[in-house]
């Protein structure tokens, strides 16, 4: 193994590591913290879909909502490749 593959697989733990606290573990204030905004996003995500089903909103909030509905998809993607980076 080279100098170069060497620190890129340090580099690859540490991060994994980092990734680990982050998603895996609720016993640190980062693990907890993570977990507490992921559940807020959700909530905001299920509040503002069941706005977004009332006849009486304007397309423009409409346009909005599914703007939002699509980024929170997109985050929940990246959390999700994530995860699946730090549990190899």
């Amino acid at each position: 193994m080279n100098l170069k593959s060497y620190e890129q697989n340090i580099n690859n733990n540490v991060l994994r590591q980092w990734l680990n606290k982050l998603l895996f573990d609720l016993t640190s204030p980062l693990g907890r913290n993570a977990n507490l905004f992921s559940m807020l996003v959700i909530l905001c995500s299920v509040l503002i879909s069941m706005i977004g089903t009332i006849d009486s909103v304007s397309e423009q909030v409409k346009v909005y909502i599914r703007t939002m509905e699509i980024a929170v998809t997109l985050l929940f993607s990246l959390e999700y490749v994530f995860r699946i980076y730090a549990g190899r």
